[in-house]
């Protein structure tokens, strides 16, 4: 069941905690022993890097027991405090999720230990939501392919049992972060799900198709269970530009963007010859790539419309 609205899932009558008694909280799915004790209604906000991640009301959310997950540098944007669990999904040197981003690397080292303080004096500027005193006891995990002893938080993310229960005939069906994020609430048996900055709209690269793919195949499984989730209307994630069949694919943006193609086409091939005559004055040539941005933007937001997101 989709909910309309988020405010009144944070009702604090509703969010009490569990029993001090370690037998009725949960444990965190991985390694080790750490147990967290969730609310009465099991809630968590899924946060992603998109723009809709500022929409999601962390801070009253997280007074009224929600989980608040996040993944790769959220550091950067927020303060770290407020989570309750950390994602990094990516492997070292691939460039992918900010891993090998030298701050990044040195939060993720320092997260937890007597060095995050040295952590925020170093980088503090670079990362301007860091709170300048730790507030907490307990950090959150960071899930990761694997624990690492250079990494005191890490905590190995639980892939082969998440997969056996929620994977399409058992398969590891993860194509990003977020994937497996959304499994392991639904495995954990949260019952309240809210996805902010997932929002899937924009795809120069094809990588957010494949994103979407697995994605709405968890929500799928969400609403197969009964389990209440809430998407911003400004995500593009499970709506489609039409109904089949019901409704005309919108003529206008076919040729639009069939137009806005060719255009940009002739511009680069324009620039590609004047770099070669290399007898353009500079201002041709950021003439020039002053359009193919702007029609790059334009583009942009046509193919937005068509993949349901409403800007």
């Amino acid at each position: 069941m989709v909910a309309t609205t988020t405010i009144a899932f944070f009702r604090k009558e509703d969010s009490e905690t569990t029993s001090s008694s370690t037998t009725k909280g949960r444990e965190v799915c991985g390694a080790g022993t750490a147990v967290i004790k969730l609310p009465k209604k099991k809630r968590v906000i899924i946060l992603g890097s998109g723009p809709t991640d500022r929409e999601a009301p962390i801070e009253e959310a997280r007074a009224a027991g929600t989980e608040i997950w996040g993944l790769n540098a959220v550091h950067r944007k927020f303060d770290p405090w407020l989570f309750t669990r950390f994602f990094q999904i990516h492997r070292k040197g691939t460039n992918e999720g900010h891993i090998d981003e030298p701050d990044h690397e040195a939060w993720l080292k320092s997260w937890g230990t007597n060095r995050y303080k040295k952590w925020v004096e170093d980088w503090g500027n670079y990362s301007p939501e860091a709170p300048k005193e730790e507030g907490h006891k307990d950090p959150a995990p960071i899930y990761m392919i694997s624990e690492s002893d250079q990494i005191p938080a890490s905590i190995a993310y639980p892939i082969e049992e998440v997969a056996e229960k929620l994977g399409p005939m058992g398969r590891k069906y993860f194509t990003n972060t977020i994937d497996f994020m959304l499994a392991l609430a639904i495995y954990e048996g949260f019952n309240e799900v809210f996805l902010y900055g997932i929002d899937l709209t924009s795809d120069g690269d094809g990588e957010y198709t494949k994103m979407r793919q697995s994605l709405e195949y968890y929500v799928g499984v969400m609403h197969g269970r009964g389990i209440e989730y809430f998407i911003p209307q400004r995500s593009a994630l499970c709506k489609a530009d039409r109904i089949y069949g019901y409704e005309e694919k919108s003529q206008q943006n076919t040729n639009l963007l069939k137009l806005l193609q060719g255009m940009t086409k002739e511009i680069d091939k324009e620039l590609k010859n004047s770099d070669q005559k290399r007898v353009e004055s500079v201002a041709e040539v950021n003439a020039c790539r002053g359009g193919l941005k702007a029609l790059d933007a334009i583009t942009t937001i046509i193919e937005r419309r068509e993949r349901g997101s409403q800007f």
